[in-house]
């Protein structure tokens, strides 16, 4: 389930490397406990179990921030299918519904507006950054937005 964090390549695409063979970029498999769309910000399930680290779920709305959100899905999934997760670096995150802009630099948070999403951290939040904003989003527009996840654990 550990994947390798010691860097492999580091030529950028734009040099003709294969930039996608490293990034920095960790990503774990876990079980989807429901229905998951790649780019969702997930969270462990919580059904008070030990395999509660061994499922994700959409990232739930909790008021003032989302403690158990862990990464962002790269690939769709059912209920009991494996989903990959980007737990630390590059990922692209899904922003459609949240309110404001996103702005290339602002920390995210797991969005308390839309389940699944990113928004600009508040002061109010009391959950942990969850990753930066790599490019600037009209989140009332745009789709997905490029972000650095933050390691969770």
């Amino acid at each position: 389930m550990a994947t390798n964090d010691m860097l492999q390549y580091l030529e950028p695409a734009a040099s003709g490397g294969l930039a996608s063979a490293s990034h920095r970029r960790k990503v774990e498999t876990f079980i989807a406990a429901g229905t998951i769309t790649a780019g969702d910000v997930v969270m462990w399930s919580i059904d008070g179990t030990a395999d509660s680290m061994l499922n994700v779920v959409i990232s739930a709305l909790k008021a003032l921030g989302q403690p158990l959100a862990c990464g962002v899905a790269l690939n769709s999934a059912v209920s009991g299918e494996d989903v990959r997760v980007v737990i630390s670096g590059f990922a692209t995150a899904n922003c459609t519904n949240d309110t404001g802009t996103i702005v290339a630099g602002d920390a995210l948070v797991a969005s308390v507006v839309t389940a699944g999403e990113v928004e600009v951290q508040v002061a109010a939040n009391i959950a942990r950054t969850f990753g930066v904003a790599l490019e600037a989003a009209d989140a009332t527009t745009a789709q997905f937005v490029n972000i650095c996840v933050y390691p969770q654990f």
